[in-house]
């Protein structure tokens, strides 16, 4: 395939012409906050958004945080685009890892949310007509499960069926599927969840996996997932890889395709430790970016989780393609940054 050859061409230009021409670079992190589990997004006026877990930042807190860039590496912090707690969850402040997409004018926004009774973690959307909000709850879940097997909701329109999906999964399950109905705020009736990917306790990082994103480049549909332990004292995480021809799968690791000893596409250095639960955007040359957070080795104690960028090509191994990362770690040095008109 052609286009797939070519694919690295953007990625290897901008490191090599970058520096000559005197572009500018950018260095990680590219939102000094704690800022865990975005989800980025470009809207119809070309700006950026970016959308994270529940934070505080000085004195004041957010459920949904909230952030724009015209360049995706200069942000301004916007603080909440969720000011008003979902009914059957307004008793806690665990809101979680958002996904947002954009349909016939109304932004959707997924999260996860401790629900008041019986406590356990659903998924929910708000909607907004406008990428910065407020965004308003449907006023009840659209996925619940126990403990906190239904988080990290990834919503996708299959472009070949057209129908509407909902990915989701943690909590040492697996990473699950099912159809949503037409109004997006509910699963569709008569369907049930298809396991996707399952934990695997022989390899590393996928004791627990979770924080699904799909990403459609040539034809093939990939499956960016991330494990073990996002955050805390014991933060252990990183980003991994499968991919299938079909949105609903077979999903195939890159360990499954090319005998690798694991399926790891990011992560820990000795400046940045647990990168991940990404999403994906394409600048302007056609280059794709991962966004994701990870902690500062420097400071691991201080569990804040970084907004972080980095690019990857599409590189074959073993006669098949899969993204690929320049170090397999968040950047260090500074480099070029994305081409935006």
């Amino acid at each position: 395939d052609p286009c797939r050859r070519m694919s690295w061409v953007p990625f290897i230009l901008i490191l090599c012409f970058g520096f000559i021409l005197g572009q500018r670079t950018y260095q990680n992190p590219v939102l000094p906050l704690n800022f865990p589990d975005p989800c980025v997004i470009r809207a119809p006026s070309r700006v950026f958004y970016a959308y994270g877990t529940a934070g505080c930042q000085k004195s004041a807190c957010s459920n949904i945080q909230m952030a724009s860039s015209t360049n995706l590496v200069d942000w301004k912090y916007l603080g909440d685009a969720l000011p008003e707690k979902a009914s059957w969850a307004s008793a806690t402040d665990n809101y979680w890892a958002p996904d947002v997409i954009l349909r016939d004018g109304v932004y959707y926004l997924y999260f996860a949310a401790q629900q008041t009774s019986p406590q356990e973690m659903c998924i929910g959307v708000a909607l907004s007509s406008r990428p910065e909000g407020p965004f308003k709850d449907s006023g009840k879940p659209v996925v619940c499960g126990s403990e906190f097997q239904a988080i990290d909701p990834k919503a996708y329109d299959d472009p070949l069926t057209g129908k509407k999906y909902l990915f989701w999964g943690s909590d040492f399950a697996p990473i699950r599927v099912q159809e949503l109905a037409e109004n997006r705020m509910e699963i569709k009736q008569g369907t049930s969840p298809v396991a996707m990917l399952y934990p695997d306790n022989d390899l590393p990082y996928e004791q627990l996996i979770e924080g699904a994103w799909i990403q459609l480049i040539s034809g093939t549909y990939y499956l960016f997932f991330s494990g073990n332990n996002c955050c805390g004292p014991s933060a252990h995480y990183a980003v991994m890889i499968a991919k299938s021809q079909s949105l609903l799968g077979p999903y195939l690791t890159r360990r499954n395709v090319t005998g690798s000893p694991d399926n790891v596409i990011m992560q820990l250095n000795q400046k940045w430790i647990a990168p991940g639960h990404n999403s994906v955007v394409v600048d302007d040359a056609g280059q794709h970016w991962m966004m994701y957070h990870a902690i500062s080795a420097a400071s691991h104690d201080n569990g804040t989780r970084y907004l972080m960028m980095d690019p990857f090509s599409m590189r074959s191994e073993r006669g098949t393609y899969w993204p690929k990362f320049s170090e397999n770690s968040p950047s260090v040095a500074e480099i070029p940054v994305p081409f935006i008109k």
